[in-house]
């Protein structure tokens, strides 16, 4: 699928996990976004990320640090020792369900992230930035490799670790694990900085753009320091204008390949850019149907159907598999 609609797709993704604490649209988005996960690892992309025991283990310590150190709610699970520091007291079912609700804001974010570095390489990434955020995209595009890296060679440490007869099984034994993925981490970075450097990267550089990000950077901390004023936005509006005039200004970047758009994409994107708009216009004019509040009593998530079929949205690039499956006469 063409990167622009993954990015469109992943921003409707990611977007309930920030502005959404109800956990009914969050489990729905979840179960969409595993859709598509299914989806794109049939479709030739055997690249996968352990994000789904990843999420399990995030909402169990987003519940049980809630449940141990929030001590509201009426409904009482047990009572531990008052003389336990910031652990003693009651634990709620309030509590638990609150941290649950984090932990599954938590746990969309890393499975869309998860859907969208598995389906678009970092090369793909670094073409959407414009020529002046091309050095932001870079970077982004690098990062986004790290963790899949770093995964790897992991699991590959580990096997060359069992076929010498060693496993792993105290935590005194993870310097074994770890020393090669910092060796390899190591190596992998001078790789890509020496071929940064024999390609000539960054010796174009332009002044404007580096006082571009100056002006980003310090009007940031200007309105960091002092919100009620607008100098900060006026700071970071020349800042911006600075990037835009040097992206302008600088060299073309040679692309041997562009991305041609279908209508499938188009589809894609349209549907994910609703979802969107519903999103923003729910937090905009009725923040209260995103938001779920357990205390003083658990009660039922508030449901809205609009936004249920927002979240349903996200299914669409596993429709557009589909279809092309069966059209090329494959059972899915």
């Amino acid at each position: 699928m063409n990167t622009r609609a993954w990015a469109i797709w992943v921003t409707a993704a990611a977007l309930p996990a920030i502005l959404n604490r109800n956990p009914a649209y969050l489990i729905v988005a979840l179960l969409a976004v595993a859709v598509v996960r299914s989806q794109l690892e049939s479709a030739d992309h055997p690249r996968s990320l352990p994000v789904w025991r990843l999420g399990l283990t995030v909402i169990f310590v987003t519940t049980v640090w809630n449940a141990l150190t929030a001590h509201y709610g009426e409904t009482v699970v047990l009572t531990l020792p008052a003389w336990l520091p910031l652990v003693g007291g009651r634990v709620t079912l309030e509590a638990m369900v609150f941290g649950l609700t984090n932990g599954l804001a938590v746990w969309l974010l890393f499975a869309a992230f998860s859907v969208f570095s598995a389906a678009v390489t970092p090369y793909q990434i670094l073409s959407l930035a414009p020529r002046a955020l091309r050095h932001a995209g870079l970077v982004v595009s690098i990062a986004l490799t790290f963790f899949p890296r770093a995964l790897r060679v992991a699991r590959e440490a580990r096997e060359a670790q069992a076929v010498r007869g060693y496993r792993a099984r105290r935590l005194r034994d993870l310097p074994v694990m770890f020393v090669p993925l910092l060796l390899n981490s190591l190596e992998g970075a001078a790789q890509i900085a020496e071929s940064m450097e024999a390609r000539g990267y960054g010796r174009a550089a332009s002044r404007q753009s580096g006082i571009g990000w100056v002006g980003v950077l310090a009007g940031g901390l200007i309105q960091l320091y002092w919100r009620e004023s607008i100098a900060g936005w006026i700071v970071i509006a020349l800042g911006v204008s600075g990037l835009i005039v040097s992206g302008r200004t600088a060299d073309p970047v040679t692309r041997y390949r562009r991305e041609h758009g279908s209508a499938t994409d188009s589809f894609v994107g349209f549907v994910s850019a609703v979802s969107i708009g519903v999103d923003l216009i729910a937090a905009a004019y009725d923040p209260a149907a995103l938001t779920y509040y357990p205390y003083p009593r658990v009660t039922l998530p508030p449901l809205a159907a609009p936004l249920i079929a927002a979240m349903l949205a996200l299914l669409a690039p596993a429709a557009r598999w589909r279809s092309v499956d069966r059209g090329m006469g494959v059972e899915t």
